[in-house]
């Protein structure tokens, strides 16, 4: 799909491109974890500070970039099929590009504390208390909930939409139906 020209331009492309990479990390950081459980390695993180930071923010990081690229994907179908007029304008190739950078950058800068207040204890790598009092409100709002809703009240309005448009789509055709056979049956003078 993404090596077809005619796909390859059109904005949600765009936001494909950018979770499948978001994607690919998060399975990359769950394998790691996944793998230092299950053979029972000892952890990267515990190696030193700075392998434990950046663990730390790397996980946070794939944790909350997915769901809202999701949500500019999303986004970006609701705009196709709820105001299809504004489409050329708004579901541009420049404009994806600019919506997934800004989230990307958005990501970062939420996950910059946790490089400030992550340090390597003798328990291991552990978060300090005011990154787990400031996490704990942002993984469970900006990670979960605001994007289940949101992508959730986006795709109502567009089954709503979808709905509406077939009901009025049938409606012609029942009443073209209905003048063809009024207009082949009335005696014409």
């Amino acid at each position: 799909m993404m090596s077809d020209s005619k796909l390859c331009s059109l904005s949600y492309s765009v936001y494909l491109k950018f979770l499948a990479v978001s994607d690919t990390l998060v399975l990359i950081a769950n394998l790691f974890t996944q793998t230092e459980k299950q053979f029972r390695l000892p952890m990267v993180a515990n190696i030193n500070n700075t392998l434990c930071k950046m663990s730390v923010t790397y996980q946070l990081y794939t944790m909350l970039l997915s769901p809202w690229l999701v949500i500019g994907l999303t986004l970006d179908r609701f705009v196709c099929v709820c105001l299809p007029l504004t489409r050329r304008r708004l579901c541009t190739r420049k404009k994806s590009i600019a919506v997934c950078s800004c989230m990307v950058a958005a990501t970062i800068l939420l996950v910059l504390p946790s490089l400030i207040l992550t340090k390597l204890g003798n328990g291991g790598c552990n978060p300090s208390d005011e990154l787990v009092y400031y996490l704990l409100p942002v993984r469970l709002i900006m990670s979960a909930t605001l994007p289940c809703v949101l992508i959730l009240l986006l795709n109502i309005v567009m089954i709503v939409r979808i709905k509406r448009s077939n009901e009025f789509r049938n409606t012609l055709i029942r009443n073209r139906q209905i003048l063809r056979t009024t207009v082949q049956h009335a005696p014409w003078c």
